[in-house]
């Protein structure tokens, strides 16, 4: 795997750890992005139900207001997830809620890259995982995404799981 490239992509450093390893979401940016969804969400309503806008420019401020409260919402739920990956799969874990995917069992894996701003040289990788009907999504905020990727990459290639153009693209850039 190309580590610098990986590193580029989003933003910080990274290595491949050694199995087992559990990895959970940074709580300082869930943090920080839950405190802008909500808060813009707050203000947004305040707007709304302080000036009373007229219906044209409120439906759309309310739409913003929705989403914005979504995202904050989302976010604050990713503090309790947490996920395993181990020489037998991997498994994600929201209170007692416990998603696995056995690399025996693999059938799907997608990486998709998200950019941000016009250049597109940092952003957001984004692997979902599928086998026999279960299936989970982990990006690239994870603790130990990198290993994750490596193990569900390679366990892909092992099983000759199809994958679509953009994650071939994706892989073969990072050298996986």
């Amino acid at each position: 795997m190309q580590l610098g490239l990986l590193g580029k992509l989003i933003g910080r450093s990274v290595e491949i750890k050694a199995l087992p390893v559990t990895g959970a979401y940074d709580r300082s940016s869930l943090r920080w992005e839950t405190i802008k969804g909500l808060g813009g969400a707050a203000a947004t309503l305040a707007i709304l139900v302080g000036l009373q806008p007229v219906v044209w420019f409120a439906v759309p401020l309310a739409l913003l207001c929705l989403l914005l409260g979504l995202h904050g919402a989302q976010q604050a739920l990713r503090f309790g997830v947490h996920y395993e990956v181990t020489a037998k799969g991997a498994a994600r874990i929201q209170g007692r809620r416990r998603q696995e995917i056995a690399w025996k069992d693999l059938d799907g894996l997608r990486l998709h890259f998200y950019g941000f701003g016009r250049q597109a040289r940092t952003g957001t990788l984004e692997v979902r995982l599928s086998a026999s009907g279960r299936r989970f999504k982990a990006d690239s905020a994870l603790d130990h995404f990198p290993t994750l990727l490596a193990h569900a990459a390679q366990a892909a290639r092992k099983r000759n799981v199809p994958l679509d153009p953009t994650t071939l693209a994706n892989l073969e850039q990072l050298g996986l």
